[in-house]
């Protein structure tokens, strides 16, 4: 039998086979895995870190792209299963944060169980209307005018038409999965749940996410951290910290 560990589907840089608890980790739009390997030492060593690598981009670039956040969601809880053999936790990072949120509910439909704690960070409650434009239909050049005033685009692959010829089918496709994304409140979770924003973000704003309480049974634990929309590489210790503090004594 393959072992589960070996599927591309999630990527492992420090393997930690006794760690009592895993941490699965969600990029943002355009993002790979890799997004998170900065995170791997500042985890204590009884947590795992685990992150998710979508089809389409990094060694999986070779793969068709998904197109929504259902298609993603349903991908995943078809493969994540053999990971759950511990207690978990889970953190999704803006297109991340609904990909991951879907998954809750994909879990819970198959009678899995559900994680320790959900984090999501930098993203509108699920049924909170968009605050920016549908940036994916921009003709290029605006396109990268857009890319560059989130700051999540490196210049190098802004100024490198390969790159670009890349990287712009993958941001397209990832920013217009997030855009159309919706699910109205109904069925509540029962998992315990924070929501990160970053004080600086002009694209999401604490008011944008105070919806989310309405998706959750527990109360949801708010916090703003100094940053943009990428707190979580600009204030990576303080967001750890604050995951960690979760961990069961």
């Amino acid at each position: 039998m393959k072992d589960f560990r070996s599927s591309k589907w999630f990527l492992v840089t420090k393997p930690k086979p006794d760690a009592k608890y895993r941490l699965f980790c969600f990029p943002y739009a355009g993002g790979s895995a890799t997004a998170y390997l900065a995170w791997e030492e500042l985890l204590p060593d009884n947590v795992e870190l685990v992150a998710i690598q979508l089809p389409g981009r990094a060694n999986r670039l070779n793969e068709g792209l998904l197109t929504s956040v259902h298609e993603m969601a349903q991908a995943v809880v078809d493969v994540i299963p053999p990971w759950l053999d511990r207690p978990y936790f889970i953190y999704g990072h803006s297109l991340g944060s609904v990909v991951s949120f879907e998954l809750l509910h994909a879990l819970k439909s198959r009678g899995l169980p559900p994680p320790l704690r959900y984090f999501c960070a930098a993203r509108r409650a699920p049924h909170a209307p968009p605050r920016i434009a549908p940036i994916h239909d921009y003709p290029l050049d605006r396109f990268k005018q857009e890319l560059k005033s989130l700051n999540g685009t490196p210049d190098l692959v802004l100024e490198n038409a390969d790159l670009m010829g890349i990287f712009v089918p993958i941001l397209r496709t990832d920013f217009k999965a997030a855009y159309v994304y919706h699910r109205d409140p109904g069925e509540k979770l029962d998992c315990e749940v924070s929501a990160f924003c970053g004080s600086n973000d002009d694209k999401v704003i604490m008011s944008d996410m105070v919806g989310w309480q309405d998706h959750f049974h527990p109360p949801v634990d708010f916090r703003v951290f100094d940053g943009g929309h990428f707190f979580m590489d600009e204030r990576k210790a303080l967001v750890v910290g604050a995951i960690c503090e979760s961990l069961p004594a």
